[in-house]
This record gives C-alpha cells, sequence and structure tokens, in this order.
C-alpha cells in the first residue's frame, strides 16, 4: 500500500494551500472539514493523497458526526484505514469527548457538586430540567427558553437551542 503518489500528493501543492500549513500558518478555522480529517489521518493511501482519502471518509459517514462515532469494525470496512489511521481518528474522538466533558457544566443538575457548578471561567452550560407529567409541550419550551435567555443574559453568551426530549 504506502503513500498516494507524491507527484500527485499533497507536497506536490503550494505550501500555502496545504491543510498543515494552512492550520499552522492563519489557524484551524481556515481548514476545511477534510484538510482537518487528513491532518489526522497524516497521509493518503495508494492512489489517493489525505484530503482525497479524507472527502471520502466524511461523505461515506455523513460528515465529522458520524466518522467519529464510527466503531472499529466500520472504519476497518474502509479500503486503506489500517491500525494506525483507525488509532488516529479514534484518539482524535476521544479527545474531544473528554474535552467536552470538562467544558460543559450542568446547570439543576440533581445532587451537583462543586465540579458542576458554574463558575466565571465556564464556557458551556447544559440546563436541563424535569416537566411535571401531564405539562404541554410549548409551556415547557417557553419556560425552558425564558430560563436560557435569562442564564445567557446573565452569562454574557447565548443560546445554542432548545430542545424537549
Amino acid at each position: 500500500m504506502g503513500r498516494a503518489n507524491t507527484k500527485h500528493g499533497i507536497k506536490s501543492w503550494p505550501k500555502s494551500e496545504r491543510p498543515r500549513g494552512l492550520l499552522l500558518d492563519k489557524g484551524p478555522e481556515y481548514v476545511s472539514d477534510a484538510g482537518l480529517v487528513a491532518i489526522l489521518l497524516r497521509t493518503g493511501i495508494e492512489g489517493k493523497d489525505a484530503v482525497t482519502l479524507a472527502r471520502e471518509l466524511l461523505k461515506h459517514f455523513g460528515g465529522f458526526r458520524g466518522l467519529l462515532n464510527a466503531d472499529k469494525k466500520d472504519l476497518e470496512n474502509i479500503k486503506g484505514l489500517r491500525t494506525a489511521k483507525i488509532a488516529q481518528l479514534r484518539a482524535a474522538t476521544e479527545i474531544a469527548k473528554r474535552q467536552l466533558k470538562e467544558e460543559i457544566v450542568c446547570v439543576l443538575c440533581q445532587g451537583a457538586d462543586e465540579k458542576t457548578r458554574v463558575r466565571e471561567d465556564t464556557r458551556n452550560v447544559l440546563f436541563y430540567a424535569y416537566a411535571v407529567p401531564g405539562i404541554k409541550e410549548h409551556y415547557l419550551k417557553k419556560g425552558l427558553t425564558i430560563a436560557a435567555e435569562i442564564m445567557s443574559e446573565f452569562g454574557q453568551g447565548f443560546i445554542a437551542g432548545v430542545e424537549i426530549f
């Protein structure tokens, strides 16, 4: 197998267009989704550079969520993905999950302890509540929206959404 042909690989691109260079020079927001995945993959496979492989993976799995939630078996079924690339993708997923756990603070969590309290450096808050049986969904949503708006004003943030499950 091995790397993609370097004549047609990313190394033949202008340095300013290579995903790794873009990330380091301009910042991660300038790198496409496929470029970010390509950085994780590090190399392509025979006949495909890392960006092409990344595009195909994102399309196959329906985007980041599908790719990063794919289990080991699903990844092993993709031609060219071997142990190292699978491990790199799964490690990135776990890093993201752990980072999110550190950043999200629950408000009104039953039995909340010091780790789940809003502090000055808190960035993300998950606000949830239990509904009284029989309450109509639109009343519950309205109440949660009002509470979230007050919390966002207090924290000088914004509401990403209110969902009822």
